[in-house]
Order: structure tokens, then sequence, then C-alpha cells
């Protein structure tokens, strides 16, 4: 039985950054299918994977209510420092991942249950504070913005592309890997496509 269980939780830690990956996409598409928005990467510096924002929401909006990326960059600089004291030197990629994801643990907040209702009074309060228009305004600027369709079937070329891009990416960061490695891949790749239903995202 404790065999068992080890196993389990030994392909569930491999799957993580996949399922991260596709649920992220997974999001996207529900949020373009129901509301319009389109979605892009965004740069985000050195050694950072590209965040992965709705179309025209600002980069202060975003900052205003990412807290949570504020906590867990402080706990990172910290921990930064303290490695750089101990081992003289920056850390690798491998390392860098490893002290984002200890940053993250480490900077948790406990839980506060509020009332949703409450919760939204104070976000278009602190938006109205940032923004040069009514947030009414932004919205339907944001929303339902696209004139064409975001989503739609990929024809064969695009995953031939697609297919050599993320086997070429996955080679190059890595000696070996696994299933989990290309489907991570596959779902960064194609984090730009929409996709009109979770199957097709997932066939994709």
């Amino acid at each position: 039985m404790r065999s068992a269980t080890r196993k389990r939780d030994t392909m569930l830690y491999a799957a993580t950054v996949a399922v991260s990956e596709v649920y992220d996409c997974l999001i996207a598409d529900a949020v373009a299918h129901e509301t319009g928005a389109r979605w892009s990467l965004r740069d985000r510096g050195e050694r950072r994977s590209p965040a992965f924002e709705i179309d025209g929401v600002d980069d202060v909006l975003l900052a205003e209510f990412s807290t949570r990326s504020t906590q867990v960059a402080h706990s990172l600089r910290e921990l930064l420092a303290d490695f750089r004291t101990t081992k003289g030197r920056t850390p690798s990629r491998p390392e860098m991942i490893r002290l984002r994801q200890l940053a993250t643990r480490k900077s948790r907040p406990a839980k506060q249950l509020r009332a949703l209702p409450d919760l939204l009074r104070e976000w278009r309060q602190r938006a109205a504070h940032l923004l040069p228009e009514p947030v009414e305004r932004m919205l339907t600027r944001v929303l339902h913005n696209s004139h064409s369709p975001q989503t739609g079937e990929v024809d064969d070329a695009v995953r031939r592309r697609l297919a050599a891009s993320v086997v070429d990416t996955v080679a190059q960061k890595r000696a070996t890997w696994t299933h989990w490695n290309l489907i991570a891949e596959a779902a960064r790749a194609s984090k730009t496509l929409r996709c009109d239903s979770a199957s097709d995202r997932l066939r994709l």
C-alpha cells in the first residue's frame, strides 16, 4: 500500500508542471469563449518566462492586483541574497526554479474568507483609483474586443511547426525528458492559440 502511494505521489509530482500549463490554457480558452477577451505573452525580463495576460489590461493595474506576486518576489530576493552569500555565485536555472518554489511556499499567507460582494466592491474601487477612464469603459474595451474569433481548428502545417518547436525546445533544455515534459512544452507553445473546448485543447 505504501509503495503504491509513493508511486502515485511520484507520478503526480512529475505531472505537476504539465497540469499547471494545460490548466492555464483551459482557463484562457474559457475566458475568451465567454467574454471575447484576447490573451498574449508579455516579457518579464531576463531569466523569467513571459507572463500570460489578457490584452488591454494595463501593467499598472496588473501590478496593483498582483499582491501575491509581490510577496513571492520579496521572499525570493531574500533567498537569493542568502544563496549568493553562502555559495558565492548566482544560482543555476534549476536552482532558481527551486528557490522560486521555496519562496512561494514561505510567503503564503493564512487564508481569510470574505464575501464575494465585498471583494468585488473593493476590487472596483482599487481599479477606479488607477484607471484614466471609468471601469465600465475599460471592461467594454478589453472584453468583446475581437472582431474576429480567436478560436478555431489548428491546421496541419501549424501543428507540425508546433511539434517541431516543442521537441527542439525540450531537447535544448534537457539531456533526457519525459512525456510530461513534452506536454508542458506543448501547452506553452500553443498558449496563444484558442480552442473551442477542453477536448479540442487536449487533442492539440
